[in-house]
């Protein structure tokens, strides 16, 4: 009876030691990342590889993530000159060069530069600005990544009106002359800035940006490539002791200073579907990362 009883349990034992090597190799590693209502774990425990499945973009290869803008923050100035009398020295001042309400007013959130006359007198010159961040959660969730390319894109077109002075011309892509034209290459510039206007809203006035590092350099009309900014906010690839950066600034191509208001040119655009398309890849499991370069 006894040799029975031994006979069953070490049978049942010698079952239960090859289902349990069986299911071992179904087992997730301890160091392999999962994501569970959004977050990222590694988990402490054992788990079956077919119950888990990481998203594609967390996969090692290479990916490209098309992410939407998130954050804005609209700037603008202007510089009015002096009112110029119709007749004489006092009849007249005040009905010349009389900008249409508060600057910017209607055209907040539109991006470029204008300048108006009054006859042979500069009147008025504008520059106005939209800053950017995107949402890049799906992009922070992946522990290790290279950043091999981020384009940033948007659709362009004139503002619906744009009358800087009463008696104007309000065309918002016009020469000179205040003729309505075309405006092939556009009139958004895309810059870096280098402040933190996210979490800290700047002073009233233009967001400042920074100089020629990190690069943006310009593919078409309505096309950057970014990819050295995202790599110094995402990355590891920023130069020791270089200044942060935040976001992307939208810009006229102009300074304020570097307009006369002599003339009434004006190229201010509504820019819409403005996206950040970042290619990465992951490297798989075990092997080094990859700084970019």
């Amino acid at each position: 009876m006894s040799r029975r009883v031994s006979f069953r349990i070490a049978s049942r034992f010698s079952v239960a030691v090859r289902l349990s090597l069986a299911f071992a190799s179904t087992l997730f590693v301890v160091a392999d990342p999962l994501e569970v209502q959004g977050q990222i774990l590694r988990p402490k425990v054992p788990i079956p590889r077919e119950l888990i499945t990481l998203p594609e973009y967390m996969r090692p290869g290479q990916h490209t993530l098309s992410l939407d803008v998130a954050q804005s923050l609209p700037r603008a100035i202007d510089k009015r000159y002096k009112d110029v009398p119709v007749i004489g020295l006092l009849i007249g001042r005040g009905v010349t060069c009389v900008p249409i309400g508060k600057f910017p007013g209607h055209l907040s959130g539109t991006v470029g530069w204008g300048q108006s006359e009054w006859g042979d007198s500069p009147c008025m010159a504008a520059i106005l600005q939209l800053a950017v961040n995107f949402d890049t959660t799906k992009l922070d969730k992946i522990p290790v990544k290279v950043i091999d390319r981020a384009i940033l894109t948007y659709d362009e077109a004139a503002a619906p009106i744009c009358p800087l002075v009463y008696g104007g011309p309000n065309a918002c892509w016009q020469s000179g002359q205040g003729i309505p034209e075309d405006k092939p290459d556009g009139c958004a510039v895309v810059r870096v800035p280098s402040v933190n206007w996210a979490e800290t809203v700047p002073p009233s006035g233009l967001i400042p940006y920074a100089g020629a590092s990190p690069a943006v350099n310009r593919i078409s009309a309505r096309e950057w490539d970014v990819t050295e900014p995202v790599r110094w906010q995402k990355g590891s690839a920023a130069p020791l002791g270089a200044s942060p950066t935040y976001g992307f600034l939208l810009s006229g191509g102009l300074s304020l200073d570097q307009l006369t208001a002599e003339d009434n040119t004006v190229c201010i655009s509504a820019l819409a579907n403005i996206k950040l398309h970042v290619t990465y890849t992951v490297p798989p499991e075990g092997e080094p990362f990859r700084a970019p370069r």
